[in-house]
């Protein structure tokens, strides 16, 4: 009986679990630590796999955007040169052959425009103005320009200028209009008045090469408004165009990126087949989109693009390697540190079984370092001279200030600690938020903003801000530092370095930058590579006198040990040779600066060489006029003279007859001498004036030069010259001209050669040749030293003025053959060898009677 109130006494006790119940507990908690890990590490793999993918889904649709605009950006730099060029174009009545080089190879093609294969001009040539064409180009150095016509009678476009030759594919002479692929494209540019691009193409006469694609981009003549499509093409001059080697400038844009992606871009105009205009990889994925379809993760991107008046569509496709291996295997890596993790902490439950005493006494240590911590950090926190702020970091709401802070802002501790942060900041509220959600997340820890202080001052602040830990919450503790003093300062000299980089690059003259103590140049302008012809990139770091400009060298020492006395210095006078070897003259000013602790001078050189030629023209022009007006005298008071004092002898009756008609036979040459002075110089005032009118009638070419040849046999025999003429036998037997016009051409070179030949001959021969009249005057005589045979047309001049006191003549008959000559548009060249004899020749469309 003992035993069992015992017994029962003892069930009657509280009873704890033993070891084993413990144990199991534990293993329960474990298994349960295990499943619940496992199934988080799951979801975290899965959140992870898809926010790597969706990060390169938009890395895949940025570069395609970027692709896309790099390729607008190319094509719009080779718009806007055209359009420089239609103005360059519009800017002159007659661009030459020459003009046009210069200016393209002014350029920079290969510098400035990747995928250029040149620029060229294509003239719209009308059928029936054919032969008018062909004759101006070949007067432009082009002697040997040529079209292939295949019995076409519609209007041609033909290649005119072309530069540079090469790869272009174009040739100058060949009509676009030949080829189908071109005629949509240059007919869309007309009638839109822009420009338009064409589909690539292999030109005809170019088969084998690179396809391009050309840009047009109409012409019209000068001065003239096309406000409709009605009147373009009758007042249009050509197009300006570009030759675009598309691959090449497509295979430069895929060159700047480094990730591994296939670019393939197709021509999708409407209207037309589709075609492949660039395949990074050579293998093309456009039409096996069924099969990338199959991956929920392969990457890719299409993108239509709108060129000028085309579309193309750019498709773009990852290749392995896109993602970073720690991008591609870091949902797995996820995965397997939690699978770990579930498994360490599940071990470590299982395993539990440390005294909770040494835990407690663990956890008083603690809290008692977490309190002395936190009393060190307050202490810190109040009294440091930084501006310190604690803030909540879901509202924003500031927990704390110090006293820095209070008296910087103008704020009671009461009303800071009732304000949020974004009262202080001048960003929108979103915004702020977002700054604290990536302090939270570690993605950054300062920021650059703008605080408004109780006065209504706004400053520039840095704010150091972090998440700080503190029982039961946590706070972004903020360090604040006011930058207004270093911001304005950066401002100013930001400002003031702008000011003096765009004086420096939009200064039309040659600015130099230079270093005083060791000659050599900091920087250039533009203005002074367009003059000197060397680039900047040459003359950097480089002495002045390792460039050659100086054509003194002298005249350099000079200027570098004035500046140096002076300190500045004003219109130093000075040569320079530029890299094509031309002289240039230049008026320096130069001034003495310091540039980060460095003595340097800064130069401007204002390029006088056009000014110089003026002067030294006017000078000439004067002597000149001087010497034509003394002449002029001499001719008129001479024939004057002699009339004047025949008529005084016949006054005198005493004369006899025989000295009567001697006397008025003298006044008869001296009169009719001084008309054709007088004729000569209204003659040259009409043509100058463009007065002078040419008569249309049929005449004989062989009665003109006999009668002709029959008024200068005379002057022919008194200086004992040979004169002799040959007629081609094809010639016709009328033309139609102005046969007293014509006469007087012959007439003034035909008395230049007698007039310059001693007891010698003169040759004259008329044929024909490619629908024009050829006169050729040939003399034995003492010829025109080569200096002078660039001006012998000029008015008032002769090769030499002692020529005008030795044979008469007011210097004007050559000027006024020349510009007859021109009106029947028709030219004089001269050939000519000192002492060995001069050859004229004359040519004048060849015009023939209506049959």
């Amino acid at each position: 009986m003992e035993h069992r109130l015992t017994t029962d006494s003892r069930q009657e006790k509280p009873t704890s679990p033993n070891p084993g119940q413990k144990k199991r507990r534990y293993r329960i908690a474990a298994v349960l630590i295990l499943v619940v890990g496992l199934i988080f590490s799951l979801a975290i793999w899965k959140v992870t796999r898809e926010a790597i993918h969706t990060e390169e889904r938009a890395r895949v649709e940025h570069q395609a955007e970027l692709i896309g605009t790099l390729i607008e950006e190319r094509i719009n730099d080779y718009v806007s040169t055209l359009h420089g060029l239609r103005a360059f174009y519009d800017a002159s009545d007659k661009v030459t052959r020459m003009e046009w080089q210069t200016f393209v190879d002014d350029l920079g093609i290969g510098r400035n425009f990747k995928g250029s294969a040149g620029f060229s001009f294509i003239r719209y040539v009308p059928r029936q103005d054919l032969g008018r064409f062909l004759a101006e180009t070949r007067e432009d150095d082009a002697p040997d320009f040529s079209v292939t016509i295949r019995n076409r009678d519609a209007d041609m476009f033909i290649v005119e200028f072309v530069h540079p030759p090469g790869d272009n594919q174009l040739e100058a002479g060949h009509d676009l209009a030949l080829e189908e692929s071109l005629d949509t494209p240059l007919s869309e540019a007309v009638s839109s008045r822009q420009a338009a691009l064409s589909p690539t193409v292999n030109l005809s006469r170019a088969s084998g090469n690179q396809p391009v694609a050309m840009l047009f981009l109409p012409v019209y003549q000068k001065g003239v408004v096309v406000e409709s499509g009605e009147n373009a093409w009758s007042m249009l001059r050509g197009w300006v165009a570009a030759s675009i080697l598309i691959e090449d400038l497509l295979s430069e844009i895929h060159s700047h990126f480094q990730d591994p992606i296939d670019i393939e871009i197709l021509d999708t105009s409407p209207g037309q087949n589709l075609s492949v205009l660039f395949d990074a990889d050579g293998d093309l994925h456009t039409s096996d989109n069924k099969s990338l379809a199959e991956d929920h993760y392969i990457l890719k991107s299409k993108t239509r693009l709108e060129i000028v008046n085309r579309t193309w569509t750019l498709n773009l496709f990852v290749l392995p390697g896109f993602s970073s291996m720690i991008e591609h295997h870091m949902p797995e890596a996820l995965l397997l540190a939690g699978l770990l993790l579930s498994l360490v902490s599940s071990f470590q439950v299982a395993s539990y079984g440390k005294p909770l005493a040494r835990a407690q006494r663990l956890a008083e240590e603690m809290t008692q370092e977490l309190r002395l911590s936190e009393k060190r950090f307050r202490n810190m926190f109040r009294e440091h001279d930084a501006l310190m702020l604690l803030v909540y970091p879901d509202t924003g709401r500031i927990i704390d200030a110090n006293k820095s802070a209070l008296n910087f802002y103008g704020y009671s501790h009461d009303k800071l600690t009732s304000m949020k942060v974004d009262e202080l900041n001048l960003l929108p509220g979103d915004v702020i938020a977002k700054i604290r959600e990536k302090i939270i997340s570690g993605e950054a820890d300062v920021f650059n903003v703008q605080h408004r202080l109780a006065s209504g001052e706004i400053r520039d602040m840095e704010v150091h801000s972090s998440p700080i830990e503190f029982p039961n919450q946590v706070a972004l503790f903020s360090i604040i530092h006011d930058v207004t003093p270093r911001k304005r300062a950066e401002k100013a000299l930001r400002e003031s370095e702008m000011r003096f980089r765009q004086i420096f690059e939009t200064n039309p003259e040659p600015v130099i930058l230079l270093r005083i103590g060791n000659n050599t140049i900091i920087d250039v302008n533009m203005a002074f590579e367009t003059i000197t012809g060397i680039p900047r990139r040459e003359v950097r770091e480089k002495k002045v006198d390792d460039l050659g400009l100086w054509v003194d060298k002298d005249l350099n020492e000079s200027f570098r040990f004035l500046l140096a006395e002076k300190g500045e210095l004003d219109h130093f006078e000075a040569e320079f040779r530029a890299r094509n070897g031309e002289l240039k003259t230049g008026l320096i000013s130069a001034r003495q600066q310091m540039i980060d602790g460095e003595l340097c001078a800064l130069i401007v050189v204002r390029d006088i060489t056009t000014e110089k030629a003026i002067e030294r023209a006017l000078i000439e022009t004067t002597r000149i006029k001087s010497e034509f007006l003394a002449n002029m005298s001499h001719e008129i008071r001479t024939p004057l003279t002699v009339v004047l004092s025949a008529i005084e002898m016949l006054q005198n009756m005493d004369l006899d007859v025989l000295n009567q008609k001697k006397t008025l036979d003298l006044a008869e040459e001296s009169t009719r001498r001084l008309n054709i002075l007088v004729n000569e110089i209204l003659d040259f005032s009409k043509i100058e004036n463009k007065k002078m009118a040419l008569e249309e009638a049929e005449f004989s070419i062989e009665e003109l030069m006999d009668k002709t040849l029959q008024v200068m046999q005379l002057r022919a025999m008194e200086s004992n010259v040979r004169i002799a003429l040959e007629l081609a036998p094809d010639l016709p037997e009328k033309v139609v001209g102005d046969r007293f016009r014509l006469g007087q051409i012959l007439l003034n070179l035909i008395g230049n050669g007698i007039k310059f030949t001693a007891d010698g001959d003169v040759d004259v021969m008329v044929t024909q040749r490619d629908g024009s009249l050829i006169f050729s005057v040939k003399d034995t005589g003492e010829g025109i030293p080569e200096d002078k045979l660039e001006t012998i047309f000029e008015a008032f001049t002769q090769a030499d003025s002692s020529i005008t006191r030795r044979h008469g003549g007011t210097g004007l008959g050559l000027t006024i053959s020349k510009g007859l000559a021109e009106l029947m548009e028709g030219e004089i060249k001269v050939s000519s060898r000192q002492d060995e004899g001069t050859e004229f020749i004359l040519r004048i469309p060849l015009k023939l009677p209506a049959s």
